[in-house]
């Protein structure tokens, strides 16, 4: 800096306390521009910084929108999935077995109607549990309504799926049994109606 004044100085001839004066301003003057300059650029750097701030900020911002918003959509590897469709396969034939065993139940001529209606009732509460069990599966599936990753959506899927093996071994278990006790009554009934037709050949022809 004190080159620069002493070529300005020179330069317009300057000399004695009038010199002197005019080169503690000038100092000033440049002290001044180059305090502006840094000013200047450290403005610049500063503005700089916060674009770069805001860009990563907006790119942050939209990888967390794209994280979120692929929770709300169901995989097609877990809609389609083994225990999804075995869920709705079991359930199709909880209602066959139970309608199947109703229907012979009732043609047997060998039930109380307390025990049919019984036999109703419960088939009633069974399927209300499946009816339970496949709307919570149509929600885990539909897009949008649920923020899940996949393996919360599968981790989900799998307890439907267990409650839904439990629903198929009870209704297997029940009918077979009612099936069981249906057969062995027809016996039964066969073998009266038998050994009173031996002593009663009229019985018959009732």
């Amino acid at each position: 800096m004190k080159a620069v004044v002493i070529l300005i100085l020179v330069l317009f001839g300057m000399n004695g306390a009038n010199a002197q004066e005019r080169a503690v301003q000038l100092q000033q003057m440049i002290k001044l521009k180059l305090q502006n300059s840094l000013g200047r650029e450290k403005s610049n750097i500063d503005q700089q910084g916060l674009r770069n701030i805001s860009t990563h900020k907006n790119v942050t911002l939209q990888l967390f929108n794209n994280y979120f918003s692929s929770l709300s959509t169901v995989n097609n590897n877990v809609k389609n999935g083994d225990k999804v469709q075995d869920i709705r396969t079991m359930h199709q034939a909880i209602r066959r077995t139970f309608e199947v065993t109703i229907r012979n139940v009732a043609k047997s001529g060998v039930y109380q109607q307390e025990e049919i209606k019984e036999l109703n009732s419960t088939y009633a509460k069974v399927q209300s549990d499946c009816r339970e069990i496949l709307r919570n599966l149509d929600l885990l599936l539909i897009n949008g309504q649920y923020k899940m990753t996949d393996g919360q959506r599968v981790q989900r899927i799998d307890q439907l799926y267990d409650r839904m093996v439990g629903a198929f071994r009870f209704a297997k278990m029940f009918c077979s049994d009612v099936e069981v006790l249906r057969l062995s009554r027809l016996r039964e009934k066969n073998d009266i109606e038998h050994i009173r037709g031996l002593y009663n050949p009229n019985f018959n022809n009732r």
